[in-house]
């Protein structure tokens, strides 16, 4: 139940999620049924499961029910509607460290490290659909930021994206 994915839209435009999925390198673990919206400049977030308390966070529960993303490796790929991939990540069993894994500068093309070790993170091990090292950058197209996984590992020694296991 704590995994998760962010997808960070950097765009100054909305972007219609509807018929959008992500999958691992085993199968498809969301889908989005409904006119999802992720707003220019925010986030959303994928869990795998539970009941999240983020009353400021927009997001669902995976529509397979469970992530169940790799700690020793995985591939999380995002596709539009027309099933056309937008994005992907391939991880290793960096993610294996029961917390998530960020980019260095969120909301960029930096390298991947570990949430505790994120500036300003203050050793939390995960923020979900919270950037705290974000670098106001100018909009981009309308495409969500490459799926920025992530994934979380509380006791159950999971991964994500993107941060992830």
């Amino acid at each position: 139940d704590d995994e998760f994915i962010e997808l960070h839209n950097l765009s100054s435009e909305s972007v219609n999620l509807n018929g959008w999925s992500i999958t691992d390198s085993t199968s498809e673990r969301h889908r989005f049924d409904a006119d999802i919206f992720i707003e220019a400049n925010s986030t959303f977030v994928i869990f795998g499961g539970g009941n999240p308390n983020l009353p400021l966070i927009d997001f669902q529960l995976a529509s397979s029910g469970l992530l169940e993303l790799n700690n020793s490796g995985d591939t999380i790929s995002l596709f539009d509607v027309n099933g056309q991939i937008v994005d992907f990540y391939t991880y290793g069993s960096e993610a294996g460290n029961n917390q998530s894994i960020v980019r260095s500068i969120e909301g960029t093309q930096s390298s991947w490290i570990k949430h505790s070790e994120l500036l300003n993170a203050n050793g939390k091990l995960f923020s979900p659909g919270y950037l705290i090292n974000k670098v106001d950058l100018p909009p981009q197209s309308t495409v969500p930021e490459p799926a920025t996984v992530l994934y979380l590992a509380f006791g159950l020694g999971s991964m994500f994206l993107v941060r992830k296991k």
